[in-house]
């Protein structure tokens, strides 16, 4: 019985808005459906937001260009952060009496599909390092799944080119696979 308490005291909150400034919040006073798609594989986590019935000037301010979405749920007792993507489409579905705000996108992205990065490594480095270091480079996280990445570079190692190249070429090194 205790298990069907689980279902009520739901908690969300979508935020969209530019990368690093002040967004717009939305919560489950509105309705909201949302669907994260996590991989392991080298692509870009997805998210697709859904938001109902908002006023014509919060649509508007939430269909500007280069804009970043944040997912919160839980429940009362608290919220996690599910996502932060890089919102690739926004789009108005007239589905009357309902308008809504379909949202999509994606983790990282932008950063990883356009970012180009030129960086060197002295001989002797891991593979681990290189990866913190390019991570860094990039300001990305990386968060362990149990896989770790092995091997070093005898020789050392430079990439010129783009950041998904380059954890491309040192996560086959290491043996890992990168998300």
């Amino acid at each position: 019985m205790a298990d069907s308490n689980r279902l009520f005291n739901r908690k969300c909150s979508v935020s969209i808005g530019p990368n690093g400034g002040t967004g717009t919040k939305v919560d489950q006073q509105f309705r909201v459906v949302f669907k994260v798609n996590k991989t392991i594989h080298a692509d870009a986590n997805t998210v697709n937001v859904q938001i109902y019935n908002l006023s014509e000037e919060t649509r508007a301010s939430l269909l500007r260009d280069n804009q970043v979405v944040m997912i919160e749920a839980g429940y009362e007792s608290g919220t996690e952060v599910l996502t932060i993507a890089e919102v690739t489409r926004s789009v108005v579905v007239h589905l009357p009496p309902d308008i809504i705000l379909d949202v999509e996108a994606a983790a990282g992205a932008k950063t990883v599909r356009d970012r180009k990065i030129n960086i060197s490594f002295k001989k002797g480095r891991t593979v681990r390092s290189v990866l913190d270091a390019i991570a860094a480079e990039l300001g990305l996280a990386i968060k362990v799944t149990g896989a770790q990445p092995t091997g070093s570079y005898a020789k050392g190692v430079s990439f010129s080119g783009t950041a998904a190249s380059a954890l491309d070429r040192v996560c086959l090194k290491g043996g890992v696979i990168w998300s």
